[in-house]
């Protein structure tokens, strides 16, 4: 079990580092290319835009997987 848990730990690590992405880049409006193009940020997030600014939404997952933004049920972005 305490095994498992330092992999798991290690791994986060890796991830944030290959990413190469700073703390401060979080909290930064992220310009989209197309209404409903996806960015990504550090720590698992990935933001969702709406018009040509992107909103962030919390996701789970590895940081170097691709995410699209998904229609809520008021049909926005």
């Amino acid at each position: 079990m305490q095994v498992l848990k330092k992999l798991i730990i290690l791994q986060v690590l890796l991830l944030l580092l290959v990413s190469g992405t700073h703390i401060a880049a979080a909290v930064r409006t992220v310009k989209c290319a197309k209404a409903e193009e996806a960015c990504r940020t550090p720590f698992f997030t990935v933001q969702c835009c709406k018009g040509l600014v992107c909103h962030g939404a919390r996701v789970i997952g590895r940081a170097h997987l691709e995410y699209h933004c998904i229609m809520d049920k008021f049909g926005e972005g």
